[in-house]
Parts: structure tokens; sequence; C-alpha cells
């Protein structure tokens, strides 16, 4: 049997608020998902043998602390395959930035598994298994814009146009559970809903208006250079938000020609950027007889669309 090419995009948060603390210690959470065309690449190969062997590039992950093992070793277990896989990460989307690589990553382990051993589960079974992972697992067992609320794991998809952005990734990593440990609960007058039709119909002023993160005050006064990066920005009039609890920061423009304007306003000031945007395809690349084919390059080609 051949193996499944995967790319996996990261995603930015949309706004972010932290409503109040639950019983079972999680979160209940509003936030708006954007998946965009950052990817890492997985290449999953079916083998006789019950194990599940991973090979990471471009980082260290330890495999206890490794999101795509403990997918792969619940899809296994849960649907009692006879049968182990073989598994290349390679990681584009950078740890710690607010990116979702992780979750990303497991989501795609899950889908591409379920590809790879013909279709055994149902899509709901999936958000089942990817829930016992993280919270925003279930978002990337197809990730396409929505509406995120509870833990993060209900999820009302939303239909909007192309959005565009510029991403600033500090060195800074930051762990999601010492973002949520610390954070202070905010009162919020409004529901971040209110984006849902505003961005349907494009109006990005008015949309940039409700749009704010939760993490932002406490992450700038714990780090101070992701502050003064915030600093600089504002001082040209632009609105940066955090990707998430991570370091990452993005500023939201109106479309390609504004990015561009913007991208060398902010190199002027010393900060280095990507231009990235919202991503609305799927993500299965092929199938392929040769795990090298996921290793050569940083850029992967446009996914087909299934």
């Amino acid at each position: 049997m051949s193996g499944l090419r995967i790319i996996t995009p990261a995603k930015i948060n949309l706004g972010l608020f932290v409503l109040n603390k639950r019983s079972d210690g999680y979160h209940n959470i509003e936030t708006i998902l954007i998946p965009i065309n950052l990817f890492d690449e997985i290449l999953l190969f079916p083998i006789k043998e019950r194990e599940i062997i991973i090979k990471v590039l471009n980082e260290r992950i330890k495999k206890e602390d490794n999101l795509v093992f403990r997918a792969a070793k619940l899809f296994l277990e849960n649907f009692k395959i006879k049968k182990g896989v073989k598994i290349i990460l390679k990681k584009n989307i950078p740890i710690g930035k607010g990116l979702g690589g992780g979750s990303s990553d497991a989501g795609a382990t899950l889908y591409g598994l379920n590809l790879l051993f013909k279709r055994i589960a149902k899509k709901e079974e999936l958000y089942k298994l990817a829930i016992k992972i993280g919270m925003d697992v279930p978002f990337f067992i197809d990730p396409k814009p929505a509406f995120a609320y509870k833990r993060g794991e209900i999820l009302e998809r939303i239909f909007i146009p192309k959005l565009y952005f510029l991403l600033h990734l500090p060195k800074e990593r930051i762990s999601t559970r010492w973002a949520y440990e610390q954070i202070k609960l905010t009162k919020h007058d409004f529901s971040l809903k209110i984006l849902i039709p505003l961005l349907r119909k494009n109006l990005y002023d008015k949309a940039l208006i409700y749009i704010s993160n939760d993490f932002q005050n406490l992450i700038c006064k714990r780090y101070k250079r992701i502050r003064r990066v915030i600093n600089k920005m504002e001082s040209l009039n632009l609105k940066p938000l955090l990707t998430g609890t991570g370091s990452g920061i993005y500023v939201w423009v109106r479309n390609k020609k504004e990015q561009e304007r913007v991208k060398r306003l902010l190199k002027a000031k010393g900060i280095e950027v990507l231009k990235v945007e919202s991503f609305l395809g799927r993500r299965l690349m092929g199938r392929t007889q040769d795990f090298g084919s996921c290793c050569g390059g940083s850029n992967p080609p446009a996914p087909a669309i299934f």
C-alpha cells in the first residue's frame, strides 16, 4: 500500500475572548479561527509491524510530547488496526507562536490515517478522538474558517472572502498552559459572533473595531520585546493582534496591495513579517512511494482540492 502526503495549515485567531473558567478546569472561549497558507507536511506510510515510527524534521520534539504520536496511537487503538504506521513530520509552523501547529499536525494525522485505512471512521468519530488530544484539534480535521466556542471544540463553519495578513514571529515561545493559568478574565459586552456578518460583507473597518485578544495585555506585560514590537506597529496606525496564546503577532490588511505597502513600512521599522492569507483548500497532496518526497524544499506546491 502506498503512503499519503498531506499539508496542514497554521491558524490565526481573529479575536479571542476568554469568558469564564469551567468546573472541568477548562475555559469557555469565543474565537474565529482562520486557516492560513503556512503549512507543516506529513507523510504517512502503513507498515506490517504494530508500531508507530516517527521522524521529525526541523524541530526536536520528544515522542511522548508529540501530538502526532498521540493521534496515531489513539486512532490505531480505537479502531483496532492490526498494522502500524511510519510518519515523517516536516515542521514549518513554528512552535509556541500561537499558530496551532501541534494541533494541526494531530488533526491531519487523524484525517490522513482515516484515508490510509479506507475511510473507516465518520467525521463525527474523528472529532470525538480529536477532542481527547486537545480542544483546537477538531478544527484541523477539516480546517476552514469557523466560529469556535465552549472550550473551543464546538465549531460553526463560516463562509467569508479571502483575508490577508502580515505575520511577525518573535523568538519567544509561549506555553498555552501558562497563558491560561495566568489569564485574568475580562468582561465583554458583545459576542465575537458580531464579526461574522461583517466579514461576509467584507466590511473591514467595522470588523476591525471589534477584534481583540484577551491574552494580549498579559503577554505584553511578561515579554517586553513583544510589547515593543506591538508599540512600533501601533505607531504606524496599525492594529497588531496576537495570533492566539503564543508570541505570534499579525496585522490584518484589506488586500494584497495594502499587504505589500504595510510590509515595506514595517521593514523600515526593523520588523520582519511574512505575507500570509486565509487558506480555503483541502490538503491531500497525493499518494507516494517515497518518504523523501516530503523532505525537499521549504514551500509545498499548492494543494489539490478534493
